[in-house]
């Protein structure tokens, strides 16, 4: 299994937020057996679920995904609040948490 990285990301409320990367063994060989993918967004690790990304493999066999959120979804996140987030990953070996991090919300942009 893949080991637990930590990776922050900024996500700007009221806007389509994507998140793409790849999901490798430790040889560098793409996770090649995904069964499941999932993510939640929350105030303190473990706790209640405030929102979860939609989640996907973006080819099968490629370890490539994709974590994503509609603007409906990023609006619900309010600035200021330290939210955190991870990944967990099933294949056939097993399940396990492959991503985890903080997440920074940023205000809409407006333009002029």
């Amino acid at each position: 299994m893949p080991s637990t990285t930590n990776h922050p990301l900024t996500i700007e409320r009221d806007t389509n937020f994507s998140f793409v990367s790849t999901f490798a063994l430790a040889n560098g060989d793409p996770v090649s057996d995904i069964s499941a993918l999932a993510s939640d967004i929350r105030l303190v690790e473990g706790g209640k679920v405030i929102t979860s990304f939609t989640t996907s493999e973006t080819s099968s066999g490629s370890g490539v995904f994709e974590l994503s959120l509609s603007p409906s979804d990023t609006k619900t996140l309010r600035s200021g609040l330290d939210y955190k987030y991870d990944v967990i990953m099933t294949r056939p070996s097993g399940t396990t948490r492959v991503l985890r991090g903080d997440i920074n919300i940023e205000k809409e942009r407006t333009s002029l």
